[in-house]
């Protein structure tokens, strides 16, 4: 345990670190705690992230990730998306009213010095304490991947093949999620193995899938250019009636990228919001898909309204009041 501690302090203390930080102290106290269970009421306190500098905690960021110890990775992601996020907050204000320096272009300059770092680091495989017990023996491996493109999805940095194979595969969940964590469990047990129609695992594993597919959809809608693998996955999310939220958001997020053909996206939204069939709030993100896409793009210079007739008064209110919004009448 203690040569456990030492590499890992060693890795996070190595002497790269701006001698300003104040993440490498907490890393290092964390590392600690997270190793004794002696400890687990000894927790340290995080810094600030509003007082944190990047350009002094990125190295003990970087260094945090290379440590291979997950607990003290978590954090360190957790923290470089924390402070990335206050900067991008602040940038919304006009500029006589923001608080942090320095701009965001430069904090992201700067952050992109951990992306190769995740890169490296993304298919790490974060064995989970008493996986064989609890039963999610790749929880840990999923929410490190989830945390990883969605740092990449705030840094607008570029995903890797690897990690868009990879969210390809979770828009899809939570289909199919439940059988392949039972499966990768009778590996783990394979004397006790549970039983596969276990209503509160499945419910469960399926909860967790569902919600991990709500935080990739915006990274991958956001791609350009946009892979035809990618645009073909966020087309059958948004066509899967079993998941509104899911396809509701595909559509909102995918509405919003100037890199996306915006008459064959036209095309595909059209259909939908006119698909009676479809839930509400499928259609109603449908319209204001197409209201997206006119303002962004001269490809639909104005809303099709021959071919969304009588919207405007359809049955359902949350739909025709999406059309009226985008000009429907």
């Amino acid at each position: 345990m203690q040569v456990l501690i030492c590499s890992i302090v060693a890795a996070i203390t190595a002497c790269e670190l701006s001698a300003a930080s104040r993440l490498a102290g907490y890393f290092e106290s964390y590392a600690k705690y997270s190793a004794d269970p002696t400890r687990r009421t000894e927790q340290p306190d995080a810094p600030d992230v509003m007082t944190l500098v990047p350009a002094e905690e990125i190295p003990a960021i970087v260094n945090a990730v290379r440590s291979g110890n997950p607990p003290v990775m978590f954090g360190a992601l957790e923290m470089a998306r924390a402070i990335l996020q206050v900067h991008v907050n602040d940038n919304r204000y006009p500029p006589a009213q923001r608080q942090l320096s320095p701009a965001l272009p430069e904090v992201q300059r700067e952050f992109q010095a951990l992306a190769p770092v995740l890169n490296d680091h993304f298919a790490d495989v974060l064995h989970q304490e008493n996986a064989s017990i609890d039963g999610y023996s790749d929880m840990r491996e999923v929410a490190w991947k989830t945390q990883v493109v969605g740092f990449f999805g705030v840094l607008g940095a570029k995903p890797t093949a690897e990690m868009v194979e990879w969210m390809v595969s979770v828009v899809g969940w939570p289909h199919g999620r439940a059988e392949m964590a039972l499966a990768a469990l009778d590996r783990l047990r394979p004397t006790h193995p549970p039983a596969a129609t276990d209503p509160g695992l499945v419910k469960t594993t399926n909860d967790i899938a569902r919600a991990t597919a709500l935080r990739v959809i915006p990274v991958l809608a956001q791609l350009d250019p946009m892979p035809p693998a990618v645009l073909n996955a966020l087309v059958q999310k948004m066509n899967d009636s079993s998941e509104p939220a899911a396809a509701a958001l595909a559509i909102q997020t995918i509405s919003t990228n100037a890199g996306v053909d915006a008459s064959k996206l036209a095309d595909v939204l059209i259909d939908k919001a006119n698909d009676r069939s479809s839930p509400s709030a499928v259609r109603a993100a449908a319209l204001h898909g197409i209201g997206g896409l006119v303002r962004l793009r001269s490809a639909l210079p104005e809303v099709p309204q021959a071919r969304l007739p009588g919207l405007a008064h359809d049955p359902d209110e949350s739909v025709a009041a999406a059309a009226v919004d985008i000009g429907l009448h």
